[in-house]
């Protein structure tokens, strides 16, 4: 083991080689660090080995031969009192997995196989077995056999060692292993080679091992994962296992001459690796074999023993210690609030109660609420690993990116619907486009390039679907680091969606649609059409739509419902029984557009004070990202120091660290007459997430921070909104340099409209965007609707409404109008049914009012006629059902102050059943129908 370390300092410090050429990679937006994505997180629950079942983790014991040590036979098996190794292997398996995108790799048992081959397990006191031949040769538990215990169980060196350039791969000082900070070593004695040191050892080596992936294949410019995942289909099972043991063991630089190895993907299994230890990568595979009782892998080491899977049951305390244990290296994370009430909630769907034991190997659901809710930590390239190699990305940058749910689920009743976005995280073109599609994005069929997509299925059963985001360069698709024809099949390089039949009743809906005039406006329609429906059901609809979510939930009958004013968007309905909570429908209704148009008006009360309420109704963009650049330069000389790296953080918990990322010619954006090295990053940010700034200095002995680097911001416009500068000198390796915070707001380019108010409002200052005033308050709520129309498109209408809440102390109180009849011109009244040979005019009546002014508004067959007048007096000259609506002039939106005559039929001519004989009295002139007045 010593041999081991020294081979890695002296190759990290002293080394020095000729520039390696490799043919690059594309190379994907990493962020440093980000959060795992339901859609694409790879389940705990789905074993490495697909010939297992699904569902179960299988972590494997045994006894292992070992040729080498005179057939010394090595036990490996979870010590009876530490089931937290246990919960560490399978975290930083599943980590692993997700972090490298891969179902088949790594191995769950390559932490066991790299602790027996490290250190037997003899690497902390205490240790206990319930059976004695699980127990390590030469183990005393009170006494560690002392050669093991440097460096910790897998033998993870400290500070001045090859792993101090880890520190600064991975975020917030995330690897306990830097010798520059006290601080970092404490923690590193405590975490790594303490008593409690595997189960955060276990996570370190995933890290590192992600490190190894990443590098070579998108910074070094090998076909990493895709020779591997060919080789793993040629007859070697543990090619991943063996490459990340060989960089592991004879680190980065000792890995670089691996390529012509992993190139070699033809049948048989791989040897030669680099190593310090003999055959070190070839004998932890020969270890995983055993521990997965794969006895017809080649180098299987004859006389071993497969000693069955851990399944012990494990009490809600192990998984405890093992959070208390790992929680310092997270410093970031607020375990109380964002990981242990997730993990609390998955024990005990499993479990019952905190107080009940899970057996290991149903402890997926809690190994994924652990894995889903730390950070997704990706690394970053940093000099000094490998040496002797430009790390920076010389092939094609790409961007990379996710899949929000904006509503429903991946899991559904069949006849709902999921809407789903592409959101970017990091990107490196403003010409930013979209790909959907149905199966993986190599071999399946194309269905939007749009930014959402709303999918359906059709079908019962599962369905795969995938998406890309895609710059000028080219694509990156989510949840995939490459995709090619080796790869086990259950890598699905995108996710799955399932629809199951829930329909317990022959309860049956189906919908259709009118467009909205234009996108967002709220004139659109929904029919549902119902079969076999209940009496009485509750209908809820979730919708998404340009600007917004909306749920509206409602009670109702019949066999058809009718939405109108809606706006387009996808409409998730569920119709319920109220007799039968088990009987329930599902549809879903795509509402379109005609026009496209990007804008809709926001309507807010900005204060009410004194009796008065001042608003404000602006036209704004329909609410979506924009793209942000940021530009990271060095001024004096516009060349990157090898020490320094740029750093820029998100509040949506992105954080991004790179050099220069482009070699600009002069003539340039920043000097005509020299050469210049950017760095630039792009964002997708909304209006209000902010994005922080600074500088991160490299291991390397004795680096500094010599010149100024300055930092701009850029809106998606490309115009200048920041710039702040990290000083020379800045930056000490240890902690990150901020500069400064910018708050975004994405830029607004609307067209002119014209905004009107209903009712109007006092003071009132409109312009083609904007409009404010302000209103008295009254007695009682009043709805103010805004309204604006497009000066270009004049049938788009945008809309929004807001209650301006009654206090009775303000206003005046309204006049009744007591109550309103239609008279005849004798004041009699008339009866329900009014006939005329020509026009008749009727009047209201009003008794019982209280003195006042009142207007008068006339409705027929139930739709208001226009305009409305001050005597009550109104002209019927068509046939249909009249009555009239009275409300007080001085406070006409009051409910409380208005009310509604009694109803008349007037038919026009004479009614064919009248028999009139000679008597042509009735048709001589018009009906006069007079109306008393009050007030």
């Amino acid at each position: 083991m010593i041999a081991k370390v020294f081979r890695i300092i002296v190759i990290l410090l002293l080394l020095v080689k000729a520039n390696a050429i490799f043919a690059q990679n594309d190379c994907p937006g990493l962020p440093s660090q980000a959060k795992f994505d339901t859609l694409g997180y790879i389940s705990a629950n789905i074993p490495t080995n697909p010939d297992s079942a699904e569902g179960k983790l299988y972590l494997g014991q045994g006894w292992i031969k070992r040729p080498q040590d005179l057939n010394t036979i090595r036990p490996g098996f979870i010590p009876s009192n530490k089931p937290s190794w246990a919960i560490a292997i399978a975290v930083a398996w599943n980590f692993g997995r997700n972090t490298v995108q891969r179902v088949e790799y790594p191995n769950i048992n390559y932490w066991m196989a790299t602790l027996i081959q490290e250190t037997e397990l003899r690497c902390a006191t205490g240790l206990t077995w319930s059976d004695p031949s699980h127990v390590p040769d030469m183990y005393n538990p009170a006494t560690v056999y002392s050669p093991q215990i440097n460096n910790g169980c897998l033998q993870i060196e400290g500070p001045g060692s090859a792993w101090s350039a880890l520190q600064q791969a991975y975020p917030n000082g995330r690897i306990p292993i830097n010798s520059n900070s006290g601080a970092n070593s404490d923690m590193y004695n405590l975490l790594i080679e303490g008593v409690d040191g595997f189960e955060a050892s276990a996570i370190v080596k995933t890290y590192y091992d992600a490190y190894t992936s990443q590098i070579f294949n998108y910074n070094v410019g090998w076909d990493f994962y895709e020779n591997v995942d060919c080789k793993q289909n040629n007859h070697d099972p543990y090619a991943y296992t063996k490459m990340s043991a060989s960089a592991y063991n004879g680190g980065p630089n000792g890995f670089d001459g691996a390529e012509s190895i992993i190139n070699d993907t033809g049948p048989g299994i791989w040897g030669g690796l680099p190593y310090t230890t003999a055959n070190y990568a070839n004998d932890i595979a020969r270890w995983v074999s055993v521990l997965e009782d794969n006895t017809s892998y080649a180098e299987y080491p004859a006389g071993s023993a497969f000693g069955g899977c851990y399944n012990d049951p494990v009490p809600y305390s192990e998984v405890t210690k093992y959070l208390n244990i790992i929680q310092p290296m997270y410093s970031d994370v607020d375990f109380a609030t964002e990981i242990i009430p997730f993990v609390e909630e998955a024990f005990i769907a499993s479990a019952g109660s905190l107080s009940g034991t899970i057996n290991f190997s149903d402890f997926g659901e809690v190994i994924d609420a652990i894995v889903l809710h730390l950070p997704a930590d990706k690394p970053t390239p940093v000099d000094g690993t490998p040496i002797g190699i430009d790390l920076s990305c010389t092939g094609e940058l790409l961007p990379y990116g996710h899949v929000d749910i904006l509503n429903g689920t991946t899991t559904m009743c069949l006849g709902q619907s999921v809407t789903l976005e592409l959101m970017v995280d990091a990107g490196n073109d403003p010409d930013i486009q979209y790909k959907w599609f149905k199966g993986d994005a190599v071999s399946g069929t194309l269905i939007g390039t749009n930014k959402t997509i709303t999918i359906t299925p059709d079908q019962l059963g599962t369905q795969n679907y995938a998406g890309q985001i895609c710059n000028t360069n080219g694509c990156y698709t989510v949840y995939s680091n490459t995709q090619n024809s080796c790869q086990d099949s259950r890598n699905i390089n995108g996710w799955n969606v399932t629809a199951n039949d829930c329909n317990l009743c022959p309860f049956v809906a189906s919908g259709t649609s009118v467009n909205a005039v234009c996108k967002g406006t709220p004139d659109g329609s929904i029919t549902l059409n119902l079969s076999n429906e209940p009496s009485n059901y509750r209908v809820t609809y979730i919708a998404t739509t340009p600007v917004g979510n909306d749920t509206v939930v409602l009670e109702t009958s019949g066999n058809t419902i009718q939405f109108d004013g809606v706006r387009d968007g996808a409409y998730n309905f569920t119709l319920e029984d109220l007799s039968d909570p088990t009987c329930i429908a599902y549809t879903t209704v795509l509402v379109g557009y005609d026009t496209e148009i990007n804008e809709y008006i926001k309507a807010n009360i900005q204060e009410i004070k004194d009796c008065k309420a001042d608003f404000e109704a602006d036209i704004l963009e329909q609410p979506t990202p924009c793209l942000w650049k940021v530009v990271a330069i060095s001024k004096p000389t516009f060349q990157w120091e090898p020490a320094v790296n740029a750093l820029v953080s998100t509040s949506t918990g992105k954080t991004l660290i790179q050099k220069h990322t482009a070699d600009l010619p002069f003539p340039n954006d920043y000097d005509q007459y020299t050469a210049a090295q950017p760095s630039v990053f792009w964002l997708s940010l909304n209006t209000g997430d902010v994005i922080s700034m600074g500088t991160a200095l490299t291991t390397t002995p004795g680096a500094t921070q010599w010149y100024d680097y300055d930092f701009f911001i850029f809106d998606e416009a490309d115009n200048k909104v920041y710039s702040g500068t990290s000083l020379k000198g800045s930056s000490v390796f240890g902690y990150n340099h901020m500069i400064g915070d910018y708050t975004v707001t994405c830029p607004q380019n609307v067209p002119d409209y014209s905004i009107a108010w209903n009712p109007g409002i006092n003071n009132e200052n409109t312009t083609a965007i904007r409009s404010t005033g302000d209103v008295n308050v009254q007695s009682s709520d009043r709805v103010y609707t805004v309204t604006a129309i497009n000066s270009d498109n004049s049938q788009c209408i945008l809309k929004d409404s807001v209650i301006v809440p009654g206090d009775l102390a303000c206003g005046t109180p309204c006049v009744s109008p007591g109550t309103a009849t239609l008279v005849d011109t004798n004041d009699v009244k008339l009866s329900g049914s009014v006939f005329s040979c020509a026009d008749s005019i009727i009047k209201v009546l009003l008794v019982g009012s209280e003195p006042g002014t009142f207007k008068y508004e006339l409705f027929k067959d139930k739709k208001a006629q226009t305009p409305e007048n001050n005597d009550g007096k109104f002209t019927l000259s068509e046939t249909g059902e009249y009555w009239v609506l009275v409300k007080d002039d001085s406070d006409p939106g009051n409910t409380d102050c208005h009310v509604y005559s009694d109803t008349i039929d007037f038919i026009l001519d004479t009614p064919p059943s009248l028999d009139l004989g000679n008597d042509t009295s009735v048709c001589a002139g018009p009906v006069v129908l007079d109306a008393g007045s009050s007030g």
